[in-house]
């Protein structure tokens, strides 16, 4: 992800009124110690690291709005950043983003 991309990153869920947050794993850690436990199998024994944003929905349907307009105004994020759409034990719907620089 390029400086670009995270600027119009923050524009989109700052425009849209998206509920996120930040989140820096220094050591690798387990996605379901990170994250909380997801109920995707094998997600939850993934090793993260790095830094994410997580942005929070209130039902599957938000979810795919949020994902469709992030992918629609933040151009070739979908080949520079990990992002995963999840849903957790606890029902929370949500897209974990890993912020980290192109090379």
């Amino acid at each position: 992800m390029n400086v670009q991309q995270l600027f119009k990153l923050s524009a989109c869920l700052s425009g849209y009124g998206a509920n996120f947050y930040h989140v820096e794993v220094e050591n690798a850690t387990r996605f379901g110690v990170v994250f909380d436990e997801s109920k995707t199998r094998g997600l939850n024994d993934l090793r993260m690291e790095g830094s994410y944003i997580v942005v929070l929905a209130e039902d599957k349907v938000e979810q795919n709005y949020i994902m469709d307009s992030i992918l629609h105004n933040v151009p070739g994020i979908k080949y520079s950043a990990l992002m995963i759409m999840d849903e957790s034990t606890g029902g929370d719907f949500r897209i974990i983003i890993n912020v980290a620089e192109d090379e």
